[in-house]
């Protein structure tokens, strides 16, 4: 996962920190600790801000009650679904009054969520769309050209063409945002890490995690 510095400095100062403070490399820290997603999947402890929310929120999310409910939704438990949370997360007009009524409804299942401009992607090439039809129509639906303009007759086409589904072209329609899949990634690997030291160096983390999510929230 390459150290991608369009993230928060905040974010990769604390890792950095913990490295120091604890002599635990960051890279060796393992990715499928279960306890680790249970602490991110957890809902929000109250009014004060702790070790473990402090650390998911440098990694770019907040424990919010929206937060879990998706985690539940995503069943997240590893790297991949956490990423997946967190692209919806950061996504906007994606999940709430959209995806979340649909899956509440029973009309789509975790798998059909659409979290990213990825997963569009995915869905079109899947029914038979080229790569370039596929990107354009994603790039669309990303930006929430779709909901500003709707549907033009070649995007009409293409989802005729690609017998999409009724589910989908309802979600597209109402996408304003679409986070990308790459930096979900880097952001759920760095949670994941955080979260690592908090459980098992809490004396000499949890503080650090706290003042530093607290600096970030007062800029």
């Amino acid at each position: 996962v390459p150290h991608i510095r369009l993230l928060s400095s905040a974010v990769l100062e604390a890792l950095e920190m913990c490295e120091r403070k604890t002599g635990v490399c960051s890279k060796s820290i393992p990715l499928d600790s279960p306890d680790v997603f249970r602490a991110i999947v957890s809902g929000p402890s109250g009014e004060e801000l702790t070790g473990i929310e402090a650390a998911c929120l440098l990694a770019g999310s907040r424990k919010t009650k929206r937060f879990s409910d998706m985690c539940d939704a995503l069943d997240v438990h590893d790297v991949g679904s956490l990423c997946r949370a967190l692209s919806i997360g950061h996504g906007t007009g994606s999940w709430k009054d959209n995806q979340d009524k649909l899956y509440q409804e029973g009309k789509i299942i975790a798998e059909q969520i659409i979290t990213c401009r990825e997963d569009v992607y995915r869905y079109l090439t899947a029914r038979g769309a080229s790569p370039e039809e596929a990107t354009s129509f994603a790039k669309s639906v990303r930006m929430g050209k779709i909901k500003g303009r709707g549907f033009t007759e070649n995007d009409l086409s293409l989802l005729k063409r690609c017998e999409a589904e009724e589910w989908f072209i309802s979600v597209c329609q109402k996408v304003e945002y679409l986070f990308p899949e790459s930096h979900s990634i880097a952001y759920a690997i760095l949670m994941i890490r955080l979260v690592w030291y908090v459980l098992h160096y809490p004396n000499v983390t949890d503080s650090l995690m706290i003042e530093t999510a607290t600096q970030l929230l007062q800029e």
